[in-house]
């Protein structure tokens, strides 16, 4: 795991390595938000963009994942 890492797009969390696969790992602690939005879900992308890794996790509170019946396709 690196930590703090530095990008064009901004600065991640972390870079992840499992089995020889990097992930970009975003942590979101809502304190005052509802749930995660697209926002959150767009900076992911981007940072994975930036580095060109094709797999991300977004680390949050299970309470705060959208609560919708036909909500984005979230896992």
């Amino acid at each position: 795991m690196i930590p703090k890492v530095r990008t064009s797009a901004g600065i991640i969390d972390c870079i992840f390595t499992y089995q020889n696969t990097k992930f970009v790992v975003e942590i979101k602690y809502f304190r005052g938000k509802n749930n995660i939005t697209m926002y959150e879900l767009k900076q992911l992308a981007n940072y994975m963009k930036a580095l060109d890794y094709k797999k991300g996790i977004l680390i949050c509170p299970k309470d705060k994942f959208p609560k919708r019946n036909n909500c984005r396709n979230v896992y």
